[in-house]
């Protein structure tokens, strides 16, 4: 009898010990709740950067597509010119050739005018004439024979220069496939690093659902440690919010939460549970106002309707990112 009523005399340091320790359960949690916000944050942040790798991607891959396309059709202008060089040349080559032929054409006709004006001297009198002819022939030859070595020269430097256009042709034509197996390279490295990128986003999403679940389920183990704080000190240890408000309710219904899992089959589902849990502390404090000694057995009713309500918003959270990891592979 004696041990029950020291027993009995020991509650209130037995709930002083029991408050004293959820406040420092709560103190850590709200610090790996602190930790976990900020993941998510961090998260947010890099999938925003991957967006940013992508759009980078994107861009780069456009140019490098549009650059390989003008250099191709420049190298296909060169190889093009290259081929009217080479036409051009022979052409200039067969004139070239001609060259000799008038050269030929012209010894032969001052062999003529040099027998005429023979002639001629041999006819005396008769043949004036005839030798004024010859040296007219002969001073056409003479000047055909300048004109040709003129046109034969002004041709060997075509020669020069075609040959000289034709090696730098040849030159822009290596460098230009050179640079257009250069960026076809390039382009397939940002493809590349487009995917990878593209599966880095991927994680860092699959991440940041995994966290943010694991932050709301702090967050509900956080609500229920406050509100056993608020039935151990008889009075709200916490600014109710109602579940539209606190940070689960905005994410479910206007945040990420709605953008992300909204396609799910439990997203649905959630909201009740999750209503529930804060109907539940809700009704808690309601008590605890009443005048008086609160009614704990009614309370214990609500304190376990509050952790069942959280069991399922487990449950229902679970379920959600499964089916979301499932849909998206």
């Amino acid at each position: 009898m004696q041990d029950l009523t020291n027993q009995h005399a020991s509650s209130p340091e037995l709930l002083s010990i029991l408050d004293n320790e959820n406040r420092k359960v709560r103190d850590g949690l709200l610090n790996v709740q602190a930790n976990f916000a900020e993941a998510v944050v961090f998260n947010n942040e890099n999938f925003v950067n991957c967006n940013g790798i992508a759009s980078s991607c994107e861009m780069l891959a456009s140019d490098s597509v549009s650059i390989q396309s003008e250099v191709n059709q420049f190298s296909t202008a060169v190889s093009d010119i290259r081929t009217i060089t080479e036409e051009t040349k022979k052409q200039i080559i067969t004139v070239h050739n001609l060259l000799d032929l008038i050269r030929g054409i012209a010894n032969q006709t001052k062999m003529l005018s040099l027998n005429a004006m023979i002639e001629a001297a041999r006819a005396g009198q008769a043949g004036v004439g005839f030798a004024v002819v010859a040296a007219e022939v002969k001073s056409l030859s003479n000047g055909t024979d300048v004109i040709v070595d003129d046109i034969r020269d002004a041709i060997e430097s075509l020669l020069t220069m075609f040959d000289k256009v034709a090696g730098n042709m040849q030159e822009l034509d290596d460098k230009s496939t050179h640079i257009s197996e250069t960026i076809s390279t390039l382009n397939t490295s940002i493809q590349s690093i487009s995917v990878r990128n593209s599966d880095a986003a991927l994680r860092v999403i699959d991440a940041n659902d995994q966290t943010f679940m694991s932050l709301a389920k702090l967050d509900h183990i956080i609500w229920k440690v406050n509100t056993y704080i608020s039935v151990i000190e008889h009075e709200p240890s916490f600014t109710f919010v109602d579940h539209h408000n606190c940070r689960l309710g905005k994410w479910y219904e206007q945040g990420d939460g709605q953008a992300s899992f909204s396609s799910t089959m439990s997203f649905a589902g959630l909201e009740q549970p999750h209503s529930e849990v804060h109907d539940a502390t809700r009704l808690v404090f309601a008590e605890l106002a009443k005048d008086g000694e609160p009614n704990y057995t009614v309370m214990t009713s609500y304190l376990n309707d509050m952790e069942a309500a959280s069991d399922g918003v487990f449950r229902y959270l679970d379920q959600m990112l499964k089916e979301k990891q499932s849909r998206t592979g």
